[in-house]
């Protein structure tokens, strides 16, 4: 029987260790951007297409397993995110990027992956 559940709970891992999240995660949806160019006589007669760095960001339940410095050290890893609608979001060989925001009233730390491929399933 097919669920009617489209958001809400989701599942990360690295490397095949599951870790808790606040439920915000998202990913890279596309594997390129495109981008309008516009010409002198103000018309559009086209677009640019640039290859995308692929991600998964989200927000992450700071415990004794989880912390800042396991984020940070990433590098090389399999993270992989399930949604609630069961898709699967893998990105490999994925490395921690950017700044990590460690949020003490939540309990949380806000993180980004990226990685040299990914796929959807």
């Amino acid at each position: 029987m097919a669920s009617n559940r489209i958001a809400g709970t989701c599942y990360f891992q690295i490397d095949g260790q599951q870790y808790e999240t606040t439920g915000t995660v998202s990913w890279m949806g596309s594997q390129t951007k495109r981008e309008g160019i516009p010409s002198n006589d103000l018309s559009v007669p086209g677009y640019k297409e640039s290859p995308l760095v692929p991600y998964i960001e989200g927000d992450f339940v700071m415990t004794d397993e989880l912390n800042s410095q396991v984020l940070a050290a990433v590098d090389g890893a399999v993270v992989t995110v399930e949604a609630a609608n069961s898709t699967v979001f893998t990105l490999m060989n994925a490395w921690c990027c950017g700044e990590l925001k460690v949020d003490t009233t939540e309990g949380k730390v806000t993180c980004k992956f990226e990685g040299t491929s990914s796929l959807e399933e």
